[in-house]
């Protein structure tokens, strides 16, 4: 997986009729920063509209690890679902924590997984360990 920043823009006018989408308040997302530049630009040089605001959003994307990093698949019962947690940081919005529950003759495997993987200015924490409730 791996973390993807977009932008929600809010757009408002008095008067619905003199918006283009007959609405006092439009809504949308832009996934580029010379999308968002030139949205912001036609608001500002628009003299119907009344303000606008625009934040970042941060988003996961991509598929979740189906295995840790000794080949044991997630997911099936509870026995081999991996024990989930959340690690804040300060380089990137976080990090989802995986910990693997597979159990054989030799004993547990263990792996810890972060993803997305941590780049070189990540400095990931978790406030707690992650607890097996068996």
């Amino acid at each position: 997986m791996r973390w993807e920043r977009r932008w929600e823009v809010t757009v408002r006018w008095a008067r619905a009729e003199h918006s283009p989408y007959a609405t006092t308040t439009w809504v949308t997302h832009v996934a580029t920063p010379a999308q968002l530049r030139l949205l912001v630009q036609a608001a500002r040089t628009d003299r119907l509209v009344t303000g606008y605001r625009y934040r970042s959003i941060d988003t996961m994307q991509g598929e979740a690890p189906e295995r840790c990093r000794h080949g044991h698949r997630y997911g099936g019962g509870s026995a081999t679902r991996p024990l989930m947690g959340w690690a804040s940081c300060a380089a990137c919005p976080g990090h989802e924590i995986y910990r693997c529950r597979w159990h054989d003759a030799t004993g547990q495997c263990g792996d810890v997984l972060f993803d997305p993987a941590p780049g070189s200015d990540c400095a990931p924490h978790r406030a707690g360990p992650l607890k097996d409730p068996r």
